[in-house]
């Protein structure tokens, strides 16, 4: 069976106040020219380009709208009736600021007739597809659980660095590799397309080259935290780590915060705790690199034959996000606090105070969680004994 083609887009958000000064939420449609149909922006990936700078792309060239990417909505796979090719579309959802509401330079063209902003309610009836309506079904159920005004907070493991050897008498002075960085240079487009606000990064040469070119791009100054070392790790000081994080989540801005294999676990673990997560071993793979050596997957495509985007599809499935060990594990947290963790591979979510949760494919047994100042307890749908969780305080 031939590779799929690949794509990616977005289901763009913003929120109006109408005449009695109630906000609605509205999602954008678009009206493409060609197929006369109706869809969310979506477009192939470019030679060397990865999904999420692909979502952010596109839907800047068909909307004229500059987004950051929120909360991944999982995967469309449908085959296409011409020559039985499959297209496999990856979406993120995607607020629309007002600003880029007025900076947006949309013209009706070739591929884009027009643009609607439909009330949430009227959408789903809106598109052309099912596989669009379903995908609208998944976005539809993070409203339910409020759970889609978030930010990003993105753990990333250094580039390629030096081998250990005498000419680096202190391991923290170790520096890249030309593969490595490489490796940082090509990474900013992707860490872009989530709008980071803030760059954390290990005090070690080799993190501090690989956030360099984020940080130029961005016009961010870097805060190098010897906390984040692998050296502090190793001397089990994991306070300022555990501080960086809570700071991070109380703040509510999307970060990337760049360190070590061996710190990415307990990192993981710092933001379920901060987050009022539930504890288990979707942690550790959502913090699993590959080892040297070991084969994997990656979402970079090399842009795959074209076909007729025109095409109706003639079958779809929706899946969730899976684990992509090639990439850096994002965590999508609500700004509403602090109920979400999710990843590439699981999410796990919660709304208001004491609601509901539920989890990725799996994983974890959904229960209900209570939360307040010193404690969270999941209760066992099933009746079990309840499961309480110490409380999460900074320096703890």
């Amino acid at each position: 069976m031939s590779r799929p083609i690949l794509a990616a887009g977005t289901v763009c958000w913003r929120r109006v106040r109408d005449e009695s000064g109630t906000a609605r939420l509205m999602i954008l449609l678009i009206h493409r020219t060609k197929q006369k149909d109706v869809s969310f922006p979506k477009g192939k990936l470019d030679k060397g380009e990865s999904m999420p700078q692909a979502a952010v792309r596109e839907t800047l060239e068909e909307t004229g709208l500059r987004v950051a990417l929120g909360v991944n909505l999982g995967t469309i796979t449908y085959e296409l009736p011409d020559g039985g090719e499959r297209k496999t579309v990856q979406y993120w959802a995607a607020e629309v600021t007002e600003e880029a509401v007025l900076e947006s330079t949309f013209r009706p063209n070739r591929e884009v007739e027009a643009l609607e902003w439909v009330p949430f309610e009227a959408a789903r009836s809106r598109l052309s597809y099912r596989a669009d309506r379903d995908l609208f079904d998944v976005f539809a159920s993070l409203v339910e659980r409020g759970a889609i005004d978030t930010f990003s907070v993105i753990l990333l493991r250094h580039a390629k660095a030096e081998s250990r050897s005498d000419a680096w008498p202190e391991d923290r002075l170790r520096p890249l590799t030309d593969a490595g960085e490489d490796q940082a240079e090509t990474l900013v487009p992707t860490l872009e397309a989530f709008g980071p606000q803030r760059v954390f990064t290990s005090s070690s040469e080799r993190c501090l080259r690989t956030v360099d070119p984020l940080a130029r791009r961005l016009d961010l100054a870097p805060r190098a935290r010897d906390g984040l070392s692998q050296e502090a790790w190793d001397d089990g000081e994991t306070a300022e780590l555990r501080s960086i994080i809570g700071k991070t989540v109380r703040k509510g801005r999307s970060t990337v915060i760049c360190t070590h294999r061996p710190v990415l676990p307990d990192a993981a673990r710092e933001l379920a705790l901060a987050t009022g997560s539930l504890p288990g071993s979707y942690l550790d793979e959502a913090a699993a690199l590959p080892l040297r050596g070991s084969r994997c997957s990656t979402s970079r495509g090399s842009g795959p034959a074209a076909a007729s985007s025109a095409s109706r599809p003639t079958r779809s499935s929706i899946e969730r996000p899976t684990a992509d060990a090639a990439r850096p594990t994002r965590l999508v947290i609500p700004r509403s606090r602090p109920f979400t963790f999710a990843s590439t591979d699981v999410e796990l979510r919660f709304t208001g105070r004491s609601g509901t949760g539920s989890t990725g494919p799996g994983r974890i047994a959904p229960g209900r969680v209570h939360l307040n100042s010193s404690s969270f307890t999941r209760r066992s749908p099933t009746g079990g004994s309840p499961v309480t969780s110490p409380p999460y305080r900074k320096g703890m």
